[in-house]
């Protein structure tokens, strides 16, 4: 099966993005997508289009120290962006957060040790519910 069957004519791979800009920009989407996470890690600046519903990797990560917050309707963009290109520190300081955030943060390691946290909670909560329906029977 051709591989130009399952893409669009003017497809550019995630690595020949990164490659290709020197900024990236995140757009909110309809579904999960785990590009964001995968744009942290490389050598380049990202803007994050403002969303809802966030993930949990918005509980880690914060605006202006590991990407570039712009508003839903882009009206900002172009401020933002002139921010970071006459400060060339605050970008390297931008990208090197991200990509520190991510090695420590988004690994399979990491993503076990959060499995593991979330169901203890949830088997801590079992238990108290349990212990408090047995107490007051």
């Amino acid at each position: 099966v051709s591989q130009s069957r399952y893409t669009a004519p003017n497809f550019i791979s995630l690595d020949d993005q990164v490659l290709r800009y020197r900024f990236l920009i995140d757009v909110q989407g309809n579904g999960y997508s785990g590009r964001l996470k995968l744009l942290l890690g490389g050598p380049r600046l990202v803007f994050v289009q403002q969303r809802i519903p966030r993930d949990f990797l918005f509980e880690s990560i914060k605006p202006w120290k590991h990407f570039v917050p712009i508003r839903e309707d882009f009206s900002d963009l172009i401020d933002n962006y002139n921010t970071v290109v006459e400060n060339p520190v605050l970008e390297e300081s931008i990208i090197h957060s991200a990509r520190s955030h991510s090695a420590k943060n988004l690994t399979p390691e990491a993503a076990i040790w959060r499995w593991a946290k979330l169901l203890n909670q949830f088997t801590t909560v079992g238990r108290i519910q349990q212990s408090r329906s047995l107490s007051n029977a």
